[in-house]
């Protein structure tokens, strides 16, 4: 075996490691922000509902107050 050869070799598992780590740590990041993401837009979907829902009532309100206006005007 070349005496090279050793160091080379240890020096390249020393990197797939590296790399393998990285790989798992980005991948962890990843799904956390996925996770992170769902959450936010179930919250966000959840706050759509509530407005919608406040102007649908608003929207009735004031028709209420047009008909009970024409009314009075007729």
């Amino acid at each position: 075996m070349n005496p090279e050869l050793v160091p080379i070799l240890t020096l390249g598992l020393i990197l797939i490691g590296l790399l393998f780590m990285l790989w798992r740590d980005a991948r962890a990041d990843y799904q956390a922000l996925q996770a992170e993401n769902s959450a936010l837009r179930a919250e966000f979907r959840a706050e759509i509902q509530s407005q919608r829902a406040d102007f649908n009532s608003q929207i009735r309100h004031l028709r209420e107050e047009l008909r009970a206006d024409n009314q009075r005007l007729r």
